[in-house]
């Protein structure tokens, strides 16, 4: 091929391209053995902003040395949706965290982050200087190039790349990804394009209406598109790197978190700090407390707290019927839903303390009977969806249906769950809490103390907690059905809960089926051992695509090294990890595990709104 190539033949490129006959290598792509091309995209940008004209002299470098090459620059916009609301700004303050921290450690802080700061405070600024609105979009700039001659061609790139890198700016080649940067930046593309996985993994630039911008600040996600919750900064040979935005749980990927580490070394303000950044994401949080620790943070974001412990007599009543969505499936089971709920309930109260009784056959359809008379009581037809609100329904009005019926098997079972309806444990349904006021709420935080002081209170937290495990679980199905927020159920202190049989069998089953209900699981432990001696801890580690681990100690790195698949390397880093506040993420995703060395780096105000109460655990 001789002279310059034509407009024809880069449209045969792209046709053959589309095709596939081609040859793909790392940084550029050969097609028919005589053209060769690299697309290359702009990552780190001009200081002073992105100009008009600002590529200018570095084309024209190339175009006077080689005339006969083809040069096409690209630019790819994307409207944006910046808005200055509290994600925002929260955001803004952990990168002023670790800016700080840097400085308090003499040492030289992210440009890139102080850069987004810098930006954000211009663009907050300029919103409010009264000028109009303001208008930012994403913009992607790419450098095409094509040869016929491939060592020419490589030449070129190195000088260029030299260039930007001199001038404190950087290009990226796109290694392996060259013939979907081409079509990415190719006018005459599909109209399938652009490519979303691919922009979002090569970010753009935010620009406003005046060009004047910066880098996004955060290492995954962006700015604008909605997702994007912190994980933590990298830690890289000591020193403090660049954060890690995640957009987590979306898709199909297993989005369960299970959090490792011994007492005192911050896996409450991790949990919190993943609640918090999740929250702002436009996600749903779901919080079972066992030491009402978590109930400043619920204020303070406008939550609702849920006492649900034992001694305090409230619970949510499992006969409680939902108002329909309009969705078949949802719909035609919410009656069902409740008494399968309710049987849960009385199959744990027959059980007692001392987990000696099982509830019989006949006993079971005494439970059902009672309900059945109940329902007909109340005008309620099981055939007729219509009447299932029309009256409502409590367990203490099953347990009096119960006790009309004088067969031996309803007396039996009366007699078994009398102390929790009429004796001593009776203080158990002291209070019925409403459950609607759950279903407008983005964050809910249940306090489910789960005492070990005594077997009686141990089992009446055991039905506190069943009952709250229940409600929950309504929820979750509830917003897999509307379709419009992922939710996630957090479990503090879970050692606790992996104790308890029922609780753990619960957590076993929310940990396999939750994916499935665009929802995830974010369990915290301190016993490590727990997670493979117990139902729930053995469902955990299996379903978890993301592992957390903080310092732990010598016996249960012993214990992970046995029964997991972590490298000892990684164990011994983990060993060494007492008192940093650090964490090691290990990543299962797409069957590629990946390990990262994390710490959140948040402002004063953030710390003290996650303080515990110092008490031991």
């Amino acid at each position: 091929m001789s002279g310059k190539i034509s407009g024809q033949t880069l449209l045969n490129w792209l046709e053959k391209a589309k095709a596939g006959p081609i040859q793909r290598k790392k940084e550029y792509v050969v097609v028919n053995d005589n053209v060769y091309a690299t697309t290359l995209m702009v990552r780190a940008w001009p200081e002073d902003g992105a100009v008009v004209g600002f590529m200018r002299p570095y084309l024209d470098l190339v175009a006077r040395e080689n005339p006969e090459m083809v040069i096409r620059l690209t630019y790819q916009f994307a409207p944006t949706a910046l808005v200055f609301n509290q994600s925002l700004d929260l955001r803004r303050k952990r990168l002023n965290a670790s800016i700080e921290a840097a400085i308090a450690n003499k040492e030289r802080p992210r440009q890139s982050e102080v850069n987004a700061v810098r930006t954000i405070n211009a663009l907050e600024d300029k919103k409010e200087d009264g000028s109009g609105n303001l208008v930012t979009e994403d913009i992607w700039c790419f450098i095409t190039l094509i040869a016929s001659d491939l060592q020419k061609l490589q030449k070129v790139v190195k000088r260029l790349c030299d260039r930007f890198h001199n001038d404190g700016m950087k290009l990226h080649k796109l290694p392996y990804e060259q013939t979907t940067g081409f079509l990415q930046s190719w006018i005459l593309a599909s109209p399938s394009l652009p490519d979303p996985d691919f922009f979002y993994k090569n970010r753009g630039r935010l620009v406003d209406d005046d060009a004047a911008a910066t880098l996004y600040p955060a290492s995954f996600g962006n700015m604008s598109d909605g997702t994007g919750a912190y994980f933590g900064h990298r830690i890289i040979n000591g020193y403090v790197g660049p954060p890690t935005y995640r957009r987590h749980g979306e898709g199909t990927e297993d989005g369960n978190i299970l959090v490792a580490g011994a007492t005192g070394q911050g896996k409450s303000t991790l949990l919190k700090g993943l609640a918090t950044g999740l929250i702002y994401e436009g996600h749903r949080d779901f919080v079972f407390d066992v030491d009402g620790e978590w109930e400043p943070w619920c204020k303070t974001m406008g939550g609702v707290w849920v006492n649900q412990s034992g001694s305090s007599g409230r619970y949510m009543d499992p006969l409680w019927v939902p108002p329909p969505l309009g969705k078949e499936d949802y719909d035609a089971e919410r009656l069902d839903r409740c008494s399968s709920s309710l049987l849960s309930i009385v199959s744990l109260l027959v059980e007692g303390p001392e987990r000696k009784y099982a509830m019989e056959p006949a006993e079971m359809n005494a439970a059902e009977k009672a309900l059945m008379r109940l329902w007909e009581r109340k005008g309620i037809v099981r055939e007729d969806p219509g009447t299932w609100r029309t009256e409502r329904c409590r367990i203490k009005e099953w347990y009096d249906e119960l006790k009309t019926d004088s067969s031996p098997e309803a007396v039996a079972l009366a007699n078994k769950v009398w102390g929790y309806f009429e004796g001593l444990r009776a203080s158990i349904f002291n209070r019925e809490d409403d459950p609607e006021v759950l279903d407008n709420a983005n964050i809910i935080v249940l306090h489910v103390s789960q005492s070990i002081d005594n077997e009686v209170d141990a089992h009446t937290g055991a039905v506190k907690m069943q009952l709250a495990q229940n409600t929950v679980w309504h929820q979750v199905v509830k917003e897999r059905m509307r379709k419009k927020i992922y939710t996630n159920v957090f479990y503090d202190e879970g050692q606790r809960i992996l104790m308890n049989q029922q609780a753990s069998s619960n957590v076993n089953k929310l940990s396999t089926a939750i994916r499935k209900y665009n929802g995830n699981l974010i369990f915290a432990t301190n016993k490590p051992s727990s997670l493979w001696d117990t139902e729930g801890g053995n469902g955990l580690w299996s379903n978890s695509g993301y592992k957390i681990l903080l310092w732990l100690e010598e016996s249960d790195l012993k214990k992970i090294k046995e029964k997991a698949d972590i490298p000892d390397h990684i164990l011994q880093m983990v060993g060494r990890l007492k008192g940093s506040n650090q964490y090691i993420l290990r990543g299962d995703i797409r069957q590629k595990i990946t390990y990262d060395r994390l710490k959140m780096m948040l402002p004063p105000s953030e710390l003290a709104l996650y303080e515990t109460r110092g008490l031991a655990n």
